[in-house]
This record gives structure tokens, C-alpha cells and sequence, in this order.
């Protein structure tokens, strides 16, 4: 990256623009995070610290979709360094704030391209539009979900085509259906879809093996959201105490002390 700052100060070709940014060698790096042959977690952590600049950030976006292959079908690899990547850039509006450029020949250098965030919402749609093609794998069904919730969903232009995508991760059960939940919860919430099973699937999730998953701090802020309503019916109210202070028996320490506040909340 070092190479490519000082590539953009000083391009080998004449230009006498005040700014110059070396998209192919950029795009050679990119390719070379998306391997297809191991995984890179590492190397992400270290290009993150580029995506305070927002060309970066930009050009980033901009290479995203031209890079994404229908092989990441075949490759889980693949996929997960794409989604580790989408997952290490900036998003929001802030970036657009800063103004800092990687490659700017002087200080105070403007760029010919326009780096805005409606842009910037285009190459995102773009993006997700071409993961949503992929056959979903257990590992990448799983990371696809959490990056959809955790960056992607506020940005989407039209998240409610994600209703099907939800609905079926529901079936998956365990981890993958925990986070099709939270899914399902915030197109509810933010975008007035109706599923009238939201309770029941929410019961199933109540199993002794999700306290020994990472997603266990998901599902009690689920279930606090969908449970605090004072309108719920006592039959409904009464089979979660039940299922929960039955599964106190068999949580762990931690856990258990956990459940018997939620039940102490919802009496």
C-alpha cells in the first residue's frame, strides 16, 4: 500500500493532475486478498488501517463487484475473503467527512471523481446483489448473515427483497436461524413486514446448545426486545418462563443467573 501512495504522488507516466490513483496496481491487491486459496483474517486487519482514507474507501467499492466471481461457489475461501473484505471497509457518512486522501500529490488536491456517499450506496447494492447469487454454505450462509446485519441492511436500497432470504435461513435453525431472527426482527421493526410465527420460532431457539455459541447475547436481546411488550398475551409469557427456567438446569453457571433475571423481568 506504501507502494501505491507513493506510486499516486508520483506516477511513472507525465501527469500534471494534482491527483493520481493507480487503479490497476490498486486492483492487483485486492485480488491478491481475495484469495482463493487461504484465508487472509489477518492481512484484513492491516488494510484496515487504509480505510480511514477515503479514495481507499472509494476505489474499494468501486473494484467490489467487478471482483465478485460466480466461482465463490465452489469457494469458501473465496467468499469469506470477499465478505472479510466488505466487512473492513467504512460505510457510513462519516468517511465522506474526512476528506483524507491516500494518494493526493499536495495537500489540499481535489480528485476528478466525485466520493460521495450515494456512490458509495450504489457499489454497496451492487455488492450484496451479486452474494445474494451464491450458493450458501454453512460457513458462508453464516458470515453472509452477520455482515448483512452488522454493515450491509441500513444501506440497502430495497431490503425487503431480503424477506425470502430470511425467512428460509429461519429453517436452518442453531446459529444461522438465531441470525435470520435479528433479521426478520429489524424489517419488522423498520420496514413493517408481517410474520405472524415470530413467537414460535423464537421459542425454538431456547435449546441447551445455544449457550455454548457466540450468538447467546443475540438471542436474550431478541427475546427482551419481542418479550418486554406489555400486550403479550399471560399463556405466551407463561411457556417462556417455563422453557427458560427449565433450561436454567442445564445452562451453565453464568448463563443460568442470567435467565433467572429475564424471568424475574418478565413475571
Amino acid at each position: 500500500m506504501k507502494l501505491l501512495s507513493l506510486e499516486g504522488r508520483h506516477p511513472f507516466e507525465q501527469n500534471t493532475e494534482d491527483y493520481f490513483f493507480p487503479i490497476n496496481r490498486f486492483k492487483s491487491i485486492l485480488i491478491a486478498l481475495l484469495s482463493p486459496d487461504k484465508q487472509n483474517s489477518h492481512l484484513f486487519q492491516r488494510f484496515k488501517e487504509f480505510t480511514e482514507y477515503l479514495d481507499v474507501v472509494y476505489y474499494t467499492w468501486k473494484q467490489l463487484p467487478l471482483l465478485t466471481k460466480t466461482t465463490a461457489n465452489n469457494n469458501t475461501i473465496f467468499a469469506l475473503n470477499y465478505l472479510d473484505l466488505i466487512d473492513a471497509i467504512p460505510m457510513t457518512k462519516d468517511i465522506q467527512e474526512n476528506r483524507k486522501l491516500f494518494c493526493a500529490r499536495q495537500d489540499g488536491a481535489k480528485p476528478h471523481e466525485s466520493f460521495d456517499y450515494v456512490h458509495t450506496r450504489k457499489s454497496i447494492n451492487k455488492v450484496w446483489n451479486c452474494v445474494m447469487l451464491w450458493e450458501m454454505k454453512e460457513p458462508i450462509h453464516k458470515k453472509v448473515l452477520i455482515v448483512l446485519l452488522e454493515r450491509v441492511l441500513p444501506h440497502l436500497e430495497k431490503p425487503i427483497q431480503l424477506t425470502d432470504f430470511l425467512m428460509d435461513s429461519l429453517d436452518f435453525g442453531g446459529p444461522i436461524g438465531l441470525l435470520a431472527l435479528q433479521g426478520v426482527f429489524t424489517l419488522i421493526q423498520k420496514h413493517n413486514i408481517t410474520y405472524p410465527n415470530v413467537y414460535e420460532k423464537l421459542y425454538s431457539m431456547f435449546e441447551p446448545e445455544i449457550f455454548h455459541t457466540k450468538f447467546k447475547a443475540r438471542l436474550f436481546y431478541l427475546a427482551d426486545i419481542f418479550l418486554s411488550s406489555t400486550h403479550l398475551p399471560e399463556n405466551l409469557v407463561a411457556a417462556f418462563v417455563k422453557r427458560l427456567a427449565r433450561l436454567s438446569l442445564v445452562a451453565p453457571p453464568q448463563d443460568a443467573v442470567i435467565i433467572l433475571y429475564f424471568i424475574g423481568n418478565m413475571i
